[in-house]
């Protein structure tokens, strides 16, 4: 059988064949070279496998596990994520004295992963990561998320060694969203009072700010009121900073409505009500929830 004339089948006005056609060498080939230099060891040997059957024509038949599919057991991957969140785990009983640096990231995916460095290579780290940017990370632990107080839902977490490394990445090398969390919502609510194994993120329009409130001797606290995506009035109770960070004057009426998202929340129930203690930062804004910025 005769090979297509090309000249013929660009005739014939085919748009979908026309547009396979009309790719930028050039472009393409920058886009390569971008992503070959992210390449870890294993996937070299994978794509030298690959081109090396292309350009000889081998026809072989390759499977490729991508590296979504965390394990434990192996320190030898690498992701592509965003650093959603940041802040310092500390142990309020030895006054405050740091556990950890724990973090949010973000795929490509818009999957979500917990990320702790230990005290002992804080300093190595801290003046490496920012919230917001885009990083490629190698060599790093995979361990089951156990234990409780868990502030995303996925099973796995990393761990950073000291051989850790960590390379930023420009916006226009790979897609990842801003930001991302995982609203709580009427399934599972009753599954999460009074019970901290994972923590809740909590979303709703505000209409009520309360006053900074002494608890005993030493803790303050702020009440907050939302209205849920689903029609329901919540209380949010933000301690210590977090609260005194709300301020009543930074919201002005006339320019709402404000929605409001409360990450790592544990939900209490006492007398009969409902209560969403926040643990984690808290965001404010008049855009989508995928657009928030971070307040305290």
């Amino acid at each position: 059988m005769p090979l297509p004339d090309s000249t013929l089948m660009n005739d014939t006005g085919n748009r979908l064949i026309n547009k396979e056609l009309e790719y930028d060498k050039r472009c393409l080939k920058e886009v390569h070279d971008k992503s070959y230099a992210l390449l870890n060891d294993c996937q070299k040997i994978a794509y030298e496998a690959i081109i090396s059957s292309v350009v000889n024509e081998e026809g072989r038949l390759f499977f490729i596990n991508g590296h979504g599919d965390l394990v434990t057991g192996r320190d030898d991957f690498t992701i592509r994520v965003r650093l959603c969140r940041m802040w310092d785990a500390i142990n309020p009983k030895k006054n405050g004295e740091l556990i950890s640096k724990d973090m949010i990231f973000i795929d490509e995916k818009g999957n979500l992963m917990h990320g702790i460095i230990r005290k002992t290579q804080v300093n190595r780290f801290k003046d490496m990561l920012s919230e917001g940017s885009v990083f490629i990370i190698k060599n790093f632990k995979v361990v089951e998320s156990i234990g409780g107080y868990r502030p995303v839902q996925n099973s796995l977490k990393i761990i950073f060694f000291a051989s850790t490394a960590i390379k930023n990445l420009s916006e226009d090398i790979v897609e990842i969203p801003i930001n991302g969390f995982e609203f709580i919502n009427p399934d599972v609510i009753d599954s999460r009072v009074n019970n901290s194994t994972v923590l809740s993120d909590v979303v709703g329009c505000l209409y009520g700010i309360g006053d900074i409130e002494s608890v005993g001797s030493k803790w303050k606290k702020r009440d907050i009121h939302i209205l849920t995506d689903y029609s329901a009035k919540a209380k949010i109770t933000l301690w210590e900073e977090l609260g005194e960070k709300f301020s009543p004057y930074l919201y002005n009426n006339d320019a709402g409505p404000y929605i409001v998202i409360v990450t790592s929340a544990t939900v209490k129930e006492f007398r009969g009500q409902t209560t969403a203690h926040a643990g984690g930062p808290w965001f404010a804004t008049a855009t989508p929830p995928q657009q928030a910025q971070k307040i305290g």
